[in-house]
């Protein structure tokens, strides 16, 4: 049985704020079995500093100009070591256990080659602010609906990264996505790896937040290229319904508006603006 050895590649760039914290989510997973390495794009608020400071926990770490977000998690996956990849923004964090969820996953679905968990949203504050469980993942409904996965936590083997020939380096907010259906028209298999795994951070300054435009722009483009497998308007909408039934079902939206309503006393979708809130 091949040795399983996940390889996470952090793209940085003038992350500072969370960097320290990002990297601590993986420092304390104690795992043998996991190497870190930094893509930095030459950060100049004090990123390098923070870096050295965990050179002896940090498999490969670089600091230079490079050719943005994706270019930097491709350059990774070549100096990288391990079977299984994944990146995780330098704002991100990995919850407590995850590396090892996913190793067990590993030993129990072998011939999968996708491994994703629940995650939960987190602000600027390091307050989580929602819950989401994700559920069972099946191709035919994700054509029709889109990706039901969160990147953050996500894990897949170098075969299928090698199979679909990486990321597309000419977008810059969709490939996550882009990938997903790439695997999925590669026939990848997904499997959840049970319980909570990633925090995905949502503030006023991320990339999800500033660039709303390149998203639309990205989000044209996945429609243009895979409309092929996404059916038509009426199958799209049955598939929307299916996955609400689905997560209804399993009581992931229930627990996700309870979530909302005890913890925050509402129902509408957190907002990054809402940091402003905080004191």
């Amino acid at each position: 049985m091949q040795f399983s050895k996940i390889s996470v590649i952090i793209p940085s760039y003038n992350q500072a704020r969370y960097l320290s914290k990002c990297l601590n989510s993986l420092i304390i997973q104690k795992n043998s079995r996991m190497e870190i390495i930094v893509m930095d794009g030459g950060s100049t608020d004090g990123s390098v500093e923070i870096i050295k400071r965990y050179n002896n926990q940090i498999a490969h770490w670089q600091s230079q100009p490079d050719g943005g977000q994706v270019h930097a998690i491709i350059e990774g996956f070549k100096i990288a070591t391990g079977n299984y990849l994944t990146w995780l923004n330098s704002d991100d964090i990995l919850l407590p256990g995850a590396i090892d969820r996913h190793l067990k996953a590993f030993k129990h679905w072998p011939d999968a080659d996708v491994y994703y968990g629940n995650h939960v949203l987190i602000d600027s504050f390091d307050q989580v602010v929602e819950r989401f469980k994700h559920p069972f993942y099946y191709n035919n409904l994700a054509w029709l609906t889109e990706p039901y996965i969160a990147q953050p936590g996500t894990v897949f083997t170098r075969r299928i990264w090698n199979i679909v020939g990486g990321a597309d380096i000419k977008m810059h907010c969709g490939f996550d996505y882009d990938l997903w259906y790439r695997f999925m028209l590669a026939d990848a298999k997904f499997v959840h790896v049970g319980g909570f795994v990633s925090g995905f951070r949502q503030h006023s300054e991320s990339k999800g937040a500033k660039w709303l435009q390149q998203y639309s722009q990205d989000d044209t483009l996945l429609r243009q290229r895979y409309k092929f497998k996404m059916g038509t308007t009426y199958t799209r909408q049955a598939g929307r319904l299916a996955l609400i039934f689905i997560q209804i079902l399993s009581g992931a939206y229930i627990e996700t508006l309870a979530f909302r309503l005890f913890r925050y006393g509402r129902l509408k979708v957190y907002r990054p603006e809402n940091d402003n809130n905080h004191c």
